[in-house]
């Protein structure tokens, strides 16, 4: 999936933020709930029926594991925010849980090597 949205306007905001609730696999319910703010703020976000503060869009980018800076980035593609939310994960992760993931990714890249 290659989504590319541009930041224009009320509406622009409102797609990424439907785009990011989607490919976070969140209802707006979800959403709603996870970044504290009201079922009816994120829809009217959605459909650019508010303008939505700073302090919204950081609870809605650290409710989908998305930086901020990233959500603001001129082009945003399914593949970053894919890696915005591993690094988000691997944040909180210790060095010996890394070397496990890391040697996970390791052996998934000689499995599909192979193929």
């Amino acid at each position: 999936m290659n989504l590319v949205i541009k930041m224009f306007d009320n509406y622009s905001l409102g797609n990424r933020v439907t785009a990011l609730r989607q490919m976070a696999g969140f209802s707006q319910e979800k959403l709603a709930e996870l970044a504290e703010l009201s079922t009816e703020y994120v829809s009217q976000i959605e459909r650019g029926m508010k303008s939505p503060t700073v302090r919204s869009i950081q609870k809605i980018c650290n409710a989908v594991g998305v930086e901020l800076s990233d959500f603001f980035a001129e082009s945003f593609e399914h593949s970053d925010i894919l890696d915005a939310q591993i690094k988000a994960k691997l944040k909180s992760k210790t060095s010996a849980e890394k070397a496990i993931i890391l040697k996970q990714i390791e052996l998934f890249e000689q499995y599909k090597s192979i193929e």
